[in-house]
């Protein structure tokens, strides 16, 4: 996600560019013949905006699955997608596939977020423990924001009785670490050494 950002405004003061591209999804996959001591589990997230409708979700969700399943890597792999239908898509396919539903809650008054430059989303509990049943998914994973602010999330996904994982993205502050420690299952992180850094003081 950190793209070629640079400055501190886009939150990735550290990120270098160096020219790397962008790598296709088999060249990922085929990597762990190069690391073939190391438990390596994937979490690949399927990101659908075709616009002009040129690639069905059926046609890329067939496409990721296929390139998963040619290295043997499907019972090591999450899905994960905020698109509702790609996850659908997905268990159709293949029914015991581990997913993910991500979610960001859309807010009615995106002209005064702007205006204000604050946000003013508000999770709808009830209708993601909905989804998340309709869906079987494995994981659900909010904006870490709304589990800070909206505690009704307990009464859905109650610590220590969930059936499903609870995973949160993307938390890159101490502080917010520290709040959500015991609370959820996982943290989704830009920054992943400097967290690793810190759960082992912590």
């Amino acid at each position: 996600d950190c793209g070629n950002h640079q400055n501190h405004k886009t939150g990735f003061p550290r990120n270098q560019v160096v020219g790397e591209q962008v790598p296709l999804l088999a060249e990922v996959l085929a990597l762990k013949n190069q690391y073939p001591d190391l438990a390596i589990e994937w979490n690949v997230e399927i990101k659908y905006a075709d616009i002009l409708g040129l690639h069905p979700r059926e046609v890329v969700v067939e496409k990721v699955l296929a390139a998963i399943e040619e290295y043997g890597e499907l019972d090591k792999t999450t899905i994960f997608s905020f698109d509702v239908e790609v996850l659908r898509r997905v268990k159709k396919l293949m029914p015991r596939q581990r997913i993910n539903f991500l979610y960001e809650a859309k807010s009615l008054l995106v002209p005064l977020e702007q205006w204000l430059d604050v946000d003013i989303r508000i999770p709808d509990w009830r209708h993601c423990r909905q989804i998340v049943d309709e869906l079987g998914a494995e994981v659900f994973s909010p904006y870490y924001r709304f589990i800070e602010l909206f505690p009704g999330w307990k009464r859905y996904f109650p610590v220590g009785k969930r059936d499903c994982e609870l995973y949160v993205w993307t938390v890159n502050s101490p502080r917010s670490w520290r709040r959500l420690l015991g609370q959820v299952d996982a943290i989704i992180t830009d920054e992943p050494t400097k967290l690793r850094e810190w759960l082992k003081h912590s």
